[in-house]
């Protein structure tokens, strides 16, 4: 028997391959779901906005404390399920870091951006892989979930290829210009080859694909997909459940994972109650996250006390105004995870370290999310961002893991203490990027807005890892190309703990693609 320690996309994507392989697999996971119905419906977000009276039920909720997150997805309540009690249940003692994880069926893909990116040799340098291992678990990925993007743009090449795309959702006038621009000025050999600009690739359906349905661009992204258009690992759990060898048993949180007889022994303890139970696997995958795996795996080995590096991809965000967008009529629909995407290669820094970044529309926010954040009093920075705010384009901006100066380690109590931070190159870098960024999108025809710029705290973004890397020679706490703990065949990490470096690129995918590989792998040594 195999047990998998978490149902986001780790977990699923390691257990298709072993049930294909005739194994038996048990997944763990604790299975926290929303207490009452959902509040989704099929109105867009600009009917919700002018005709519901009721739109706090989505947009608000009825716990004003969500107002204190900074993310607008940590405000949603559809999402408030997802993040409910895991720092409590995990003891995570944080200092100057967010962080965040899941004990919902599917994990955080519950609530993510859906950004997805196939890594290159030059972004896995440091890893005991390369590209040619992950190529046909790439594939298997985004044929499973369906992924759109373009396949010939200025960013296509950079994303990675080798995988099916459906066609991305169609552009909005203003944002459609700004593209020819550029497609333009690559054309005729007058960009800068620096800077790249394109469609994102994303897990987003815009056809449909078994029971989930293609984007209707309905601008409620942000607050949740009722169509299920955008991929959430929770839809495979029903299709996993009716594969013979394979046992779902959600309600159950994993308190340590022990070495018993030759095997494993995996203790949980009811989420609702007291009660316990033990589980026993002759493998054990973890998939609870990387701080949730990372946390399982140092308890296991007895590393206490002993600092470790948590990666992270520091965000600054930023809005972009258009002169054509500031006299036309806002658009009432639109996809608002990301319009457009850019990468950014800052050559004037020691090493040239990419940046990489998405264009948002604004149709599926409130004009909240801009009071404060323009240089003006209050009461005019209220009327006029409302005005204002519906024209713009905003963006998260990502930089490599190399700025990250972020640590945890697992003290004796058993609480995991996480402090953040950054390093000192990261203002020069931020520095150089807007200076960058600034000049390229004028040249678009874009302005960036003064006052908009804002970097988030470590680990606002969620993006995790490094914290187990593998290594070609691991040594204790790391572990192999197999995803196994340094000195225990057993135990396989499959999450993000075991990415070895972060590039600025979205690393979902990589992460979906590593179990798979890892999995297939497992199966070849049981058969």
């Amino acid at each position: 028997m195999i047990v998998i320690v978490g149902s986001g996309p780790a977990g699923v994507s390691a257990a298709w391959p072993l049930l294909d392989a005739g194994l038996d697999v048990h997944m763990i996971d604790p299975g926290v779901d929303r207490a009452g119905p959902s509040a989704l419906d099929a109105r867009s977000f600009t009917e919700r906005r002018e005709d519901d009276d009721e739109q706090w039920r989505v947009f608000l909720g009825g716990d004003a404390a969500i107002l204190a997150n900074a993310s607008p997805k940590l405000r949603a309540p559809e999402f408030a399920h997802v993040f409910a009690g895991f720092r409590e249940r995990y003891r995570i003692a944080p200092d100057g870091f967010a962080a965040h994880g899941s004990l919902a069926p599917g994990g955080l893909s519950n609530a993510w951006g859906s950004g997805v990116g196939a890594f290159s040799d030059a972004e896995l340098a440091e890893y005991p892989v390369k590209r040619a291992d992950l190529a046909e678990s790439y594939r298997a990925i985004a044929e499973r979930i369906g992924i759109s993007g373009s396949p010939d743009d200025d960013l296509a090449g950079w994303f990675g290829g080798g995988y099916p795309l459906q066609a991305p959702n169609p552009l909005e006038p203003p944002v459609t210009a700004l593209l020819a621009r550029h497609e333009r000025r690559r054309r005729t050999g007058r960009a800068d080859r620096r800077f790249r600009l394109g469609r994102p690739q994303q897990a987003v359906l815009t056809a449909d694909l078994g029971e989930r349905r293609a984007c209707n661009r309905s601008a409620m992204c942000i607050y949740g997909c009722h169509r299920r258009a955008i991929y959430s690992a929770a839809d495979e759990l029903a299709a996993l459940r009716a594969r013979p060898g394979f046992t779902y048993s959600p309600g159950w949180f994993v308190t340590r994972v022990e070495r018993d007889e030759g095997a494993y022994a995996v203790h949980a303890v009811a989420t609702r109650g007291s009660a316990t139970r033990t589980f026993a696997a002759e493998r054990v995958l973890l998939a609870a996250g990387t701080l949730g795996s990372t946390k399982l795996a140092l308890e296991l080995i007895g590393a206490y006390e002993l600092a470790r590096p948590l990666l992270t991809t520091p965000v600054l965000t930023f809005a972009l105004v258009q002169p054509e967008a500031l006299f036309g009529r806002p658009p009432d629909y639109g996809f608002a995870l990301g319009y457009l995407a850019y990468a950014l290669e800052l050559a004037r820094l020691p090493g040239a370290p990419e940046i990489f970044g998405g264009l948002l529309p604004t149709a599926g926010m409130p004009p909240s999310e801009l009071y404060g954040r323009l240089p003006l009093l209050r009461p005019f920075a209220r009327s006029f961002g409302a005005w204002l705010w519906p024209r713009l384009l905003v963006s998260a901006c990502f930089f490599p893991g190399r700025f990250s100066a972020s640590s945890l380690r697992l003290r004796r109590d058993g609480a995991l203490a996480i402090e953040g931070g950054y390093t000192g190159e990261l203002r020069p870098a931020i520095g150089e990027a807007v200076r960058a960024l600034r000049r390229e999108f004028r040249v678009l025809g874009a302005t960036l807005l003064p006052g908009t710029t804002k970097l988030t705290r470590p680990g606002e973004e969620m993006h995790y890892g490094g914290t187990l890397p593998m290594r070609a020679e691991p040594r204790h706490g790391e572990t192999d190309a197999d995803g196994r703990l340094a000195g225990l065949d057993g135990v396989h990490v499959v999450d993000g703990a075991v990415l070895t470096s972060l590039p600025a690129k979205s690393h979902t995918m990589t992460i979906m693609a590593n179990a798979d590989r890892i999995a297939r792998r497992i199966a070849v040594r049981a058969r």
